[in-house]
């Protein structure tokens, strides 16, 4: 299961450290605007919305108090449906919603422990494939996407690359480290 960091928590309140504030708002950001699509807010409310998010986050972290797992989850998702309700009440209008969302109150249900970990850990690899990506040669991003993602047999991928089999695993093998690296960084990054 998804945990916050406490680490991360303590740097963002005691050291105010903008490296833990940026961290936090690359990894809360998205998913908090992913929730408020999720449940039917328009993208342009959502971006809205998720700003205030952060911003009261930055305002009130002090006062979270960890007792259980997930309770910084539970925190947050309150302080995003409050926000939410405050936006449609400011605006003198329901939120643009998709047809079937226009009631807020279900708002826990559809932003589940499991979204939260789904989102983190897709954002993480996402993120950690365009670095790698970026790093690699072309042939070498081909060969990494043929073996890795699509899980092609390596002696087919040396016959379509005209390259030996080897040549795969080597690729293969030392993207996949630098892979592994990046996704160690980026969780050393939040604790």
């Amino acid at each position: 299961m998804l945990t916050t960091s406490l680490g991360m928590l303590k740097r963002l309140y005691f050291q105010k450290s903008p490296e833990a504030w940026e961290s936090f708002v690359g990894l809360y950001g998205p998913l908090i605007y992913k929730w408020n699509v999720r449940a039917g807010i328009s993208k342009e409310d959502a971006k809205d919305i998720s700003q205030e998010v952060l911003l009261e986050v930055f305002r009130k972290v002090q006062t979270f108090d960890r007792r259980r797992s997930g309770s910084f989850r539970a925190w947050l998702n309150r302080i995003n449906y409050f926000k939410m309700m405050n936006f449609k009440k400011a605006r003198g209008r329901e939120l643009e919603c998709k047809p079937g969302h226009h009631e807020l109150n279900h708002l826990g249900e559809l932003v589940s422990n499991i979204s939260w970990a789904e989102d983190y850990y897709q954002d993480v690899f996402n993120r950690a494939l365009a670095i790698i990506e970026s790093e690699c040669s072309h042939r070498d991003w081909v060969i990494f996407q043929k073996s890795f993602v699509d899980q092609l047999p390596p002696d087919l991928i040396a016959r379509q690359l005209k390259c030996s089999k080897k040549a795969v695993y080597i690729v293969h093998c030392r993207t996949l480290k630098k892979l592994k690296a990046v996704v160690l960084k980026f969780i050393e990054d939040l604790n």
